[in-house]
């Protein structure tokens, strides 16, 4: 994972999403690098504990397993002791940076990892390590990171879990467990948080049609909730009350549009309503940003401010864009320009893609 600095920052709330700065080394580890403790609570459920990884010698400073590389002026890598091998298994606040990755003793284990770019603290918090537990997506929001973890191969207690893990407290919890394929949202995607809220697309109970719906889990009740029916939303994004998602409501020509749930009202509205897909909707207070293919097969860039959302673009030219970030007034996104095949949307075939 690498460091990108801009040479301007964009403006954020203190209270927002992404608005946690600790300045201070890690709660619950050493100040010189080697781990402290590591948490023996799993939740309520029968997660193994001796699946968890014996690895991390105590008293020992971690050790770098990945090279590290020079990645240009305005660029460094920030982690080394593990290994990233799923784009949407790492998440960044603030100073922290949270990840989840293959064990650096074993294949089959995998791993929770902390990063403090404000003291440059690199931490293991635990891993697992008999059998093959895989996380799949992640999410962090301050003192809290929520993930999934999918039990390969044995099913006699989750066979997907969602975790609730807490940064000061070092306790993990298991917030929801399925033990069927099936069973109600147990093929979640696309975890997000804010505040107590953590949002996730699945599809309902024994259902094997090609949708997924919304759901919600409160942090504050410990109780989860169902926003949608049967109503296709994928990729949720939250902040406060607020969610958006890809989807087909309202869609008469079968394309995608950007939606907006408010979790309170329950309302739904439809930001886009264009004869396109509109796809990877990001919110940051009252502003949206998605990737649009109103000009053609290659996508770009475009935005609004809430609550009349009048869709403006941020990018219009030839080449690809792709997977917009947003914060107070800026967008970065995934952007193909100069690449050999800039128009390559979705292809392999790629040397030269850059972050704008």
């Amino acid at each position: 994972l690498a460091l990108i600095s801009c040479s301007q920052k964009g403006s954020g709330s203190d209270d927002g999403h992404n608005g946690n700065e600790p300045d201070e080394p890690l709660d619950g580890f050493d100040v010189d690098g080697t781990v402290e403790d590591v948490p023996d609570h799993f939740g309520d459920t029968d997660v193994e504990l001796d699946a968890r990884d014996s690895d991390i010698p105590e008293g020992q400073s971690l050790e770098c397993v990945v090279p590290i590389r020079e990645c240009g002026d305005a660029c460094r890598q920030v982690t080394c002791a593990g290994v990233i091998f799923l784009p949407w298994t790492w998440d960044v606040d603030g100073s922290l940076v949270a990840y989840y990755t293959r064990s650096s003793s074993s294949w089959h284990g995998v791993g929770l990892y902390i990063k403090n770019l404000a003291t440059d603290e690199e931490k293991k918090v635990f891993a697992y390590q008999d059998a093959y537990y895989r996380c799949n997506y992640l999410s962090l929001y301050h003192n809290n990171i929520v993930y999934d973890i999918m039990k390969i191969g044995e099913y006699d207690t989750c066979f997907k879990a969602l975790h609730v893990f807490n940064i000061e407290t070092t306790e993990d919890r298991t917030a929801t467990c399925y033990t069927d394929i099936f069973e109600e949202s147990g093929t979640m995607h696309s975890l997000d948080m804010f505040g107590n809220s953590i949002v996730w697309d699945g599809k309902g109970e024994g259902d094997l049609l090609d949708h997924s719906d919304l759901f919600l889990f409160d942090l504050s009740t410990w109780e989860k909730s169902r926003l949608t029916d049967r109503q296709a939303c994928v990729r949720p994004r939250i902040w406060e009350n607020r969610v958006v998602c890809a989807g087909y409501v309202d869609s008469a020509d079968g394309s995608k549009d950007v939606l907006l749930h408010d979790i309170e009202t329950l309302e739904v509205r439809n930001l886009t309503q264009f004869p396109t897909d509109q796809t990877w909707p990001v919110i940051w207070e009252n502003r949206v940003a998605w990737v649009d293919f109103r000009n053609g097969s290659c996508a770009d860039i475009y935005w609004c401010d809430l609550p009349e959302c009048h869709p403006q673009p941020a990018t219009t030219n030839g080449a690809c864009q792709d997977l917009p970030a947003l914060e107070g007034d800026w967008i970065a996104w995934h952007d193909f320009s100069n690449d050999s095949n800039p128009i390559g949307y979705g292809s392999a075939d790629h040397d030269n893609i850059e972050i704008w």
